[in-house]
């Protein structure tokens, strides 16, 4: 059940001209998660047999956003138990624990930390410590880190880490470069215009191969809201993190038959890395050196090649990121009324639109996904890049106006 409503399972298709029904009852899918899935799997004591049973149910906590003292009675022993569960086990625990209790296990995921030999689960514990970061963690860490760089150079998770951790303000230069008609010229372009706080929706807007921004038909940009937050809001380089800055490929349209994902066409993306370079650049030449940092550096505006954010989805792609896409849902928005990205709702990473369903006849009734691949075929279909930048990092949700802005200063508008 978590495997059919989480995971895309795509199927090349064209863009469908009816309204699909919704793929079930939302309201039995909901008593069926809370009772098969969480009740059941959390009912289980810990063991390797049980482990997956248990991580299934933490997802369906962060789908749900179900808070409950019985849930947190379970979760208290999932970590008492954790220093001696597989990695795999401790990586879904600390997801929940990040997006769920930040400030509640401070002391036991120091320990896991500590004694950890898992690059990916030091970062995630790591990350989770900086929730609520105390007097000197930074440099303790950074010191736990650079103490064994000379063995963890090029490891993509330390790597990642080491820069959050330097704890400077970040710099967010101008993306007007990226936004110039003679950039990436003969490329079909997404550009998803985002903040670094993710709690705060973005917009995407669409360029065509000559240059030229969607417009509707009455001249004005088209522009669709995206959220790029996921359920647990760990940064982009880690698995099931939010959507990582940066560049990715988009390779085609998708029907996934994952019910959170819902059935509206999406668009296909790939990170650097999750295919070979004769994919990612379109350059048969490159097949033997997807993992060069100087060919992705290539992609960039000059006055972005030294800016390190930018550089994450590349990062991603290195640390084994996959199946992130551009696509609606199906999810009900009330499970986070209490979010400041409400009615959005979080995905495991993708990018993704607004869609409203009718419960009673299972159709639907409104769609920025449709908007946004309609835009796409425009400007002449998925065939070229999907562009994740941050502008900045206030907490409100990007204005059409903001982007306006930015487009009259490369003589567009």
């Amino acid at each position: 059940m978590i495997f059919l409503l989480l995971f895309p399972l795509n199927t090349v298709a064209q863009i469908p001209d009816t309204l699909p029904f919704l793929y079930k009852d939302r309201q039995q899918l909901e008593r069926t998660l809370i009772k098969n899935v969480i009740e059941k799997n959390l009912s289980l004591p810990l063991a390797d047999s049980t482990e997956s049973r248990w991580s299934s149910a933490f997802f369906a906590i962060q789908y749900l956003h179900k808070h409950t003292p019985w849930i947190e009675h379970r979760i208290r022993y999932a970590v008492t138990e954790m220093h001696t569960r597989s990695p795999e086990f401790q990586r879904a625990l600390l997801e929940v624990l990040y997006g769920m209790y930040p400030d509640a296990f401070h002391k036991e995921v120091k320990a896991l930390l500590e004694e950890t030999n898992h690059s990916k689960v030091f970062a995630m514990a790591a990350h989770y410590l900086m929730l609520q970061p105390k007097e000197g963690l930074y440099k303790t860490l950074m010191d736990q880190v650079t103490a064994n760089i000379r063995q963890l150079q090029g490891n993509p998770w330390m790597e990642q880490l080491l820069f959050h951790l330097q704890d400077a303000p970040e710099r967010y230069p101008d993306i007007t470069p990226f936004l110039d008609p003679e950039y990436l010229k003969g490329q079909v372009l997404v550009i998803s215009i985002q903040r670094k706080n993710r709690n705060y929706p973005g917009l995407a807007i669409v360029r065509n191969r000559d240059g030229q921004y969607v417009k509707d038909s009455l001249g004005n940009l088209i522009t669709i809201p995206q959220l790029a937050r996921s359920l647990s809001g760990l940064p982009g380089y880690l698995t099931n993190g939010n959507t990582p800055e940066g560049i990715l490929r988009m390779d085609g349209y998708g029907i996934s038959k994952a019910g959170a994902i819902g059935p509206t066409t999406n668009l296909q993306l790939t990170l650097p890395m999750e295919y070979d370079a004769r994919h990612f650049y379109r350059d048969s030449i490159q097949v033997d050196s997807i993992g060069n940092i100087e060919h992705y550096r290539q992609l960039l505006p000059e006055s972005w090649r030294n800016h390190f954010p930018i550089y994450e989805s590349y990062y991603a792609g290195k640390a084994g990121r996959h199946e992130i896409i551009a696509h609606g849902t199906t999810v009900k928005p009330s499970y986070y009324r209490s979010k400041p990205y409400y009615p959005f709702t979080p995905t495991l990473g993708c990018l993704c639109t607004n869609e409203s369903w009718d419960d009673a006849t299972g159709q639907r009734k409104d769609s920025d996904q449709l908007k946004l691949v309609h835009a796409v075929e425009k400007a002449g279909g998925p065939d070229g890049y999907l562009i994740v930048l941050n502008i900045d990092n206030q907490h409100k949700p990007v204005q059409p106006e903001e982007i306006l802005d930015l487009l009259k200063n490369v003589g567009q508008q």
